[in-house]
């Protein structure tokens, strides 16, 4: 007697990309516990000037962003003022040339 073995195939399934994006670094003054008041004080004047340089990148960048969106603005609006500038002038040369074309063709007889 013959015995039939049917044995599957099993294929893995697809592996999948997994993309982690990665927190930017912070950069912070480190909160160390002193036994002496006057360090915990010094710790704290160095958590406030850090937190105003953060204030003041902010504001940097604030002030970046502000600038290179009017300067967009004014791009767009420069190069609206050029298609306009070349739609005129293609309107003045189809006329140009249509009148051309008119002065050319000889007088119909009457």
């Amino acid at each position: 007697r013959e015995k039939t073995i049917i044995q599957e195939v099993q294929t893995p399934p697809p592996q999948q990309t997994i993309i982690v994006q990665q927190a930017a670094p912070v950069m912070a003054a480190p909160i160390v516990a002193a036994p002496d008041p006057g360090m915990a004080v010094l710790g704290l004047g160095l958590s406030a000037v850090n937190a105003i340089g953060e204030g003041m990148r902010e504001a940097r960048q604030e002030n970046e962003i502000q600038q290179q969106k009017a300067e967009l603005t004014k791009a767009r609006v420069k190069e609206a003022e050029l298609e306009s500038r070349l739609r005129n002038l293609e309107y003045d040369q189809m006329a140009r040339n249509y009148a051309n074309v008119q002065a050319a063709q000889p007088a119909a007889p009457q």
